[in-house]
């Protein structure tokens, strides 16, 4: 029987649609409801209802013999249609066993533990333009940025979440972090490099982490489906979100021997406070050996779409701020772009 998930996010809906051959079709709609917005006379079931009959008519599905599943913040939603079964997003999570599963909104963050989402005084962290830009924010949470400034405000937004609760902190070790948002979705390089910048800033610990990227939502969709009946278990299971790199954060000084087998050892040194990117794809392995005083580490690792990437800043979230990143940003972030412009 065909199924039909949906997925109601605070800025965007998205659907995920299986035919009876297991062809999938997956649709994004980067807009909600906000009642100050749309007013008293257009209701959040209404709305969401026309957005559902929008999807079906867009993709030419008939409801009638398709079981349709939903998550998202505000359940339950009237949507015109039943809708079989429900799940928590945070409750998704916590099923996805190879994961350690992050799931980024423009205001929130969720992991298999908690929902935290941004109350601080935004006044007393952000810049005027910042706070400008944040309070029109809060109106229209379903903005999507004209411009990198604005892009970075929203950045420094879920930054701030992690700064303030010590949301990945945490984390079991050896498990692969994984981080689910369209904001790395984003085409130009100078977004990407931004984006992707702040998410290395958000994961503290010391070690070697293995980071992956699902730009959509699509192992939410897949593994609602798993849970609401076992036989689309082979199916959640089989998607594999793309390999952004491996991170060595290592906070002081060190020096780096990187081998591999098709080339001579290659030494570099690497101050306190700098990134050191190693374009490698995440089909190549190599040997990295880690010296800083009399600590050494030895690891094997794979790289990804920015390769190695090798972090001695010191990124504890209660003194590490968004001024501290911005600062980062300066110094390291042409860098990271170089090594995008490559892809």
């Amino acid at each position: 029987m065909p199924i039909l998930s949906l997925n109601f996010g605070r800025s965007n809906f998205s659907a995920l649609y299986l035919d009876e051959n297991n062809n999938q079709t997956y649709w994004t709609y980067r807009y909600t409801y906000l009642k100050a917005l749309y007013s008293h006379f257009y209701t959040r079931d209404q709305f969401y209802t026309d957005i559902f009959n929008l999807f079906l008519k867009t993709n030419k599905i008939k409801t009638g013999s398709v079981a349709v599943i939903a998550t998202g913040y505000d359940l339950p939603i009237t949507i015109g249609s039943d809708i079989t079964f429900s799940l928590p997003i945070n409750e998704i999570l916590s099923k996805i066993d190879n994961f350690n599963c992050i799931y980024i909104d423009k205001d929130k963050i969720i992991t298999r533990n908690s929902v935290s989402d941004n109350n601080v005084d935004l006044n007393s962290i952000l810049s005027s333009r910042e706070r400008n830009f944040m309070a029109n924010y809060e109106f229209y949470k379903n903005i999507s940025p004209t411009n990198l400034s604005q892009f970075e405000a929203i950045l420094s937004n879920i930054y701030n979440v992690i700064s303030f609760q010590n949301v990945l902190l945490g984390l079991p070790p050896n498990k692969r972090l994984l981080f689910i948002s369209d904001l790395f979705n984003e085409k130009k390089h100078e977004y990407l490099s931004l984006s992707y910048f702040y998410l290395l800033s958000m994961i503290t610990g010391k070690g070697v982490t293995k980071i992956s990227l699902d730009e959509s939502d699509k192992i939410i969709h897949l593994n609602l489906m798993r849970a609401y009946k076992s036989e689309y278990a082979s199916i959640a299971e089989s998607y594999m979100p793309s390999d952004l790199g491996t991170l060595i954060n290592y906070p002081s000084e060190v020096s780096c021997l990187i081998k591999n087998e098709m080339s001579s050892p290659q030494l570099v040194d690497i101050k306190l406070g700098q990134i050191f990117f190693l374009p490698v794809d995440e089909s190549a392995y190599l040997t990295i050996n880690l010296k800083s005083g009399s600590d050494l580490l030895e690891q094997k690792v794979s790289g990804g779409k920015i390769g190695i990437i090798i972090d001695t800043r010191v990124k504890d979230p209660l003194f590490y701020k968004n001024e501290d990143i911005k600062k980062d940003i300066e110094l390291n972030l042409k860098n990271l772009e170089e090594v995008l412009s490559r892809i």
